[in-house]
């Protein structure tokens, strides 16, 4: 297998692969002359793939990496649609499950992915498997990588007919753009611009996000809201992904199940994950937005978020969540103080 990664990686030199009559293949543009040798024995090698990149997750830990760096340099050429399916799938469990621990590993996966999703069957369903990354994925080129996973998925055959849905995968593209000029910085003005018309599309409510999409748009907000270290951008996804709390609970008033799913799945879990923040300011944010859940979700699970409605209060001076968020640090004592108190009276129960 080293061999045949050699030659994969290798590139020409400018005589070595003359144009002779004789020779029986020619050197596509773009393909070295190595590569072109291993691709006539494509399918024995994809065989031995298939055989030796194991399904069962509790056997991926001795996989040669080699297997996946080799699978990723012939991802393209693969046209048989149920390997490209099961490899697809294969792949993506093993970043799912955390099998892969080297980041240029990661995006390496992502990128042989990328290459192949267009053979699942199910596009919506392999896209519910993504959103959690999006959270978890940090580094910059497995970012770029999962990204283009969306964007491969948004140009499969089976999502032609939902112009709107398809659009809106497209916009995490601009959600998650980074600067090219710089290391790790995002692009600014098409993350801002996105942002923002996300901000409109809540507000207005005049269109139904598939959960799919808020899924997606939920978990991009959290992730830059976190990780971001500009304020302003920072700002700006907080203040989306709070709008897209309350559009939701207003979009699917009617679906008690789809909004249950959403704030269990994602919505709570991203807030709590968000409280555990070591930043103060990005705590606050999330501290809001569950204030904003409690006011919007309440009738979803009144058993978790009674308690909760009793610390809201139209005056904000008694209003718990606004003084513990609060900046003067008094306030935020007289807060907890006054829900110690409810708490030993019994007037609050959690």
């Amino acid at each position: 297998m080293n061999g045949i990664f050699t030659l994969l990686s290798l590139r020409d030199e400018p005589s070595a692969a003359p144009d002779l009559p004789e020779s029986k293949f020619q050197i596509r543009d773009g393909i070295n002359m190595g590569t072109e040798i291993i691709l006539t024995q494509l399918h024995k090698i994809i065989q031995f793939l298939v055989s030796n990149i194991p399904t069962d997750l509790s056997k991926a830990k001795n996989l040669p990496l080699i297997y996946l760096d080799i699978l990723n340099r012939l991802g393209e050429f693969v046209e048989d649609s149920k390997i490209g399916e099961h490899f697809a799938s294969t792949l993506l469990s093993y970043i799912e499950n955390d099998r892969i621990k080297n980041e240029e590993k990661v995006t390496s996966v992502l990128q042989t992915i990328a290459r192949l999703v267009g053979f699942v069957k199910e596009p919506k369903s392999y896209l519910l498997r993504l959103p959690r990354l999006l959270t978890s994925v940090t580094y910059r080129g497995s970012r770029e990588a999962l990204v283009s996973i969306v964007s491969a998925l948004s140009n499969h055959s089976k999502l032609l007919n939902e112009k709107s849905f398809v659009e809106n995968l497209k916009v995490l593209e601009d959600l998650e753009a980074w600067d090219k000029k710089k290391l790790n910085e995002p692009d600014q003005e098409r993350r801002h611009k996105a942002l923002a018309d996300l901000d409109r599309l809540y507000s207005s409510a005049n269109v139904k996000l598939d959960p799919i999409n808020i899924v997606l748009f939920v978990r991009s907000h959290a992730s830059t809201l976190s990780s971001i270290d500009d304020i302003a951008l920072r700002s700006a996804a907080s203040s989306a992904f709070s709008a897209l709390i309350s559009y939701t609970s207003k979009a699917y008033a009617d679906n008690k199940q789809i909004k249950q799913d959403l704030l269990r799945k994602h919505f709570i879990q991203l807030i709590a994950n968000g409280i555990r923040s070591n930043n103060e300011a990005v705590r606050n944010e999330f501290i809001l937005a569950f204030d904003i859940l409690v006011t919007c979700f309440c009738d979803c699970d009144t058993q978790l978020f009674v308690p909760f409605k009793q610390l809201q209060n139209e005056d904000k001076d008694l209003d718990f969540f606004a003084n513990v968020t609060h900046i003067q640090h008094h306030r935020r004592q007289r807060a907890f103080k006054r829900l110690a108190v409810a708490m030993e009276e019994n007037t609050v129960n959690f």
